[in-house]
């Protein structure tokens, strides 16, 4: 049954699943409302059998008292029984007979015929109003909860028992609690099949953009990355088309990177090994004399290459998670001012003036030294080469609420709106020419990010054209407090 369940179609299983809801539901329903009109036409039973009995027990005590027996009684229950508005010629006799203040023989001609048993004081059954109808197996104890005694000057000559005071249904009330029960059901009925009629509409309704998502999700599969869903409603559905298109977005520009990655890669290689076959050739050809001057040229290009290797290698240890971190106690003011004097030179080289901003109090944090570092050391080596002479680049840190924040800022050339958010990817440049003299391979912010990242932070950029840039990232506090260093 499981098996055969899963291979039915979805649309299928929650049809399925609504009618069969609505079944049990009108079932339940059903059983119910039944024990509910059969509580209520017992209650209003023993409240008949007791209320009648009680009317007629004054009739028969008057009539006990007249008789001295209970010889000839059937005929005052048979008129009792009847109630046909006339009693019968020993009932009139009795009423001709009967004192002024005995109670009068009902004559209610709408009230249901009842079923009567006198018993005498012993209990013994002396007259049942209806024996065609069967013998009535009553015990002592149903005589003695619902019987009505039957008092002459207080004492009990006998016992009456209704029928209908032991909250036995007529068959009237077993026809009518029937046809509540078939109406309940022929309603139940209805209800599914209306249940089953709109459930298929919105299933077709649910369904339709989860069939649109599947083939969508099958041309992604098979390269084409540009399928989008229209985003029809604000619902979870709605929501289901949203999230598959930033996917596709997502998966777009990371294809359109990655192509433009092994181009970009392919271009920085084959750059210096193009100048390296060149001068070889050169050498080759005895074209060229082998000083220091032209080896160290060489040796320059292979030191390119060998650094591009070893961002790259890099990369891939973060993208794999494996990227092998030395954690220590970091002080990163001490940080901010020895990666500063580094560099001092080359500033000063370039006329560029370059200062460290730190507060002595500034917490440790728990990271890896050398890497840390190299994240600072490429900030400021961009920072310098993106600044006029005459300007100026500043490196701080700043404690903030849970971590610590290290900012590098220059004066120089800006970054636009529209590179901006492309700046941490990887081989991006916004110099197009990929010019040596105004950056490197366009690794170094990729390997940055990694290495905060890596370091449980993050990284962003402020900037505009012609006012400069600040490049900030962030380091979680896990430190004692500069009093413990």
């Amino acid at each position: 049954m499981t098996a055969r369940w899963r291979r039915m179609r979805l649309s299928s299983r929650l049809t399925l699943s609504f009618v069969l809801v609505i079944i049990i539901s009108v079932l339940i329903m059903v059983v119910v409302a039944n024990q509910i009109a059969v509580r209520r036409y017992d209650d209003l039973s023993r409240q008949f059998g007791i209320q009648w009995g009680t009317r007629i027990a004054p009739s028969l005590a008057s009539y006990y008292s007249n008789r001295g027996s209970w010889e000839g009684v059937e005929a005052l229950l048979s008129a009792e029984r009847g109630n046909r508005g006339t009693a019968g010629p020993a009932a009139q006799g009795l009423a001709q007979k009967r004192p002024a203040e005995s109670p009068a023989i009902p004559k209610n001609n709408t009230g249901p015929a009842a079923r009567m048993l006198l018993f005498d004081a012993q209990g013994k059954l002396i007259l049942d109003s209806a024996p065609d109808q069967g013998t009535l197996k009553i015990t002592a104890k149903q005589i003695e909860d619902h019987g009505i005694a039957i008092l002459l000057d207080d004492e009990p000559i006998g016992t009456l028992l209704v029928d209908a005071s032991l909250g036995r249904l007529s068959p009237a009330q077993r026809a009518q609690t029937q046809s509540i029960t078939t109406l309940l059901l022929l309603a139940g009925l209805a209800a599914a099949v209306g249940v089953a009629a709109v459930s298929e509409l919105q299933t077709r309704n649910i369904l339709r953009p989860v069939r649109a998502l599947v083939d969508a999700a099958n041309h992604l599969a098979e390269g084409d990355l540009s399928q989008r869903l229209p985003v029809e409603t604000h619902d979870e559905l709605g929501e289901m088309a949203h999230a598959f298109n930033t996917m596709a977005s997502k998966l777009e520009e990371q294809n359109a990177l990655r192509r433009r990655t092994t181009a970009d890669i392919a271009h920085e290689l084959r750059t210096p090994l193009s100048v390296l076959q060149i001068e070889l050739e050169s050498l080759e050809d005895g074209l060229v004399e082998p000083d220091s001057a032209y080896l160290s040229g060489l040796q320059q290009e292979v030191r390119h290459l060998g650094c591009l290797i070893d961002d790259l290698r890099i990369l891939s240890l973060a993208d794999a998670g494996e990227l092998a971190l030395q954690h220590e106690q970091v002080d990163v003011a001490w940080l901010v001012r020895s990666t500063v004097r580094r560099i001092q030179d080359t500033a000063r080289s370039k006329q560029i003036s370059l200062q460290a901003r730190v507060d002595e109090q500034t917490p440790m944090v728990q990271g890896d030294a050398q890497r840390l570092a190299q994240v600072l050391l490429n900030l400021l080596t961009n920072a310098i080469n993106h600044t006029p002479p005459g300007g100026s680049v500043s490196a701080s840190a700043r404690s903030e609420p849970g971590r610590i924040v290290v900012s590098v800022q220059d004066t120089g050339t800006g970054i636009s709106q529209a590179d901006l958010p492309h700046i941490f990817e990887r081989l991006y440049r916004a110099d197009r020419s990929r010019s040596r003299v105004t950056g490197g391979s366009g690794l170094g912010l990729s390997i940055a990010k990694s290495l905060v990242e890596a370091h449980g932070g993050e990284i962003w950029a402020l900037s505009a054209v012609g006012e400069g840039t600040t490049i900030s990232f962030s380091l979680p506090l896990d430190t004692p407090s500069p009093s413990d260093r």
